[in-house]
């Protein structure tokens, strides 16, 4: 009998990092998996350095992601493969994106369909997985339980799993004594996350963020100023 097929979503996150290195090593007689992470250009450093230190210390063998954009209109963002010392670190990626779409915002939610979604889904269809044959691993703890949505992706028939929910219940002090017992960890504060000034970040979390270093945020005057009457207000 043939394995499952599982796509494994590697946000770059501790909670993402515990569920993958649980699925490899507890599943892997039950399912063929893919650990793809994808790069927006605008992640902190330290997340790239900490996917790279799970391929180093735990063997993810991650695919690193970047979308590749089409500009003509209707033609659909692509991928292309980097690694760790090709990924973009100076929001080239999220340019590309917002030169075609516009700045993302609460109202535009671009960033995330064509930074991350398009470039996997697009990987995933490169190597003869078709939608609806396989699973969607995603890093959700049994304390998130307003993040989980088992609905299927109609554009995608995206078939969601919650391991850290319903193959080995975690929370986040379970997620966290697991990392207490590491030689590596994401040097990130809870306040900074992955991308560096997301605008889904609460105003204090910005605030604290600009703080620490505000010239994070001169990509987006350089954005105003270049495409700014791109897209919606």
């Amino acid at each position: 009998m043939s394995k499952q097929n599982v796509l494994i979503l590697f946000s770059g996150g501790q909670t993402s990092a515990y569920m993958t290195k649980r699925l490899l090593d507890e599943c892997n007689d039950e399912y063929n998996m893919i650990v793809c992470f994808a790069n927006t250009g605008q992640e902190n450093n330290e997340t790239l350095d900490f996917v790279h230190d799970c391929d180093v210390n735990f063997g993810f063998k991650t695919v690193w992601l970047e979308a590749e954009v089409n500009q003509e209109k209707g033609k659909p963002t692509l991928h292309r493969i980097v690694d760790y010392d090709t990924a973009s670190r100076h929001g080239e990626s999220f340019e590309e994106v917002v030169k075609k779409y516009g700045i993302p915002n609460h109202s535009y939610l671009h960033c995330t369909r064509e930074l991350k979604e398009a470039p996997i889904h697009s990987y995933i269809r490169s190597i003869g997985w078709n939608k609806g044959d396989y699973l969607t691993a995603i890093g959700i703890r049994t304390d998130e339980p307003r993040r989980i949505n088992r609905k299927v992706s109609v554009q995608h028939k995206q078939i969601k799993i919650y391991p850290l929910v319903d193959i080995f219940p975690s929370d986040k002090i379970d997620v966290l004594d697991f990392w207490e017992q590491q030689t590596f960890r994401l040097n990130l504060k809870d306040y900074q996350g992955n991308c560096k000034v997301c605008f889904k970040k609460s105003d204090k979390k910005l605030m604290q963020i600009y703080r620490d270093n505000w010239k994070d945020f001169n990509i987006f005057s350089y954005l105003e100023n270049q495409y700014g009457n791109i897209g919606g207000e």
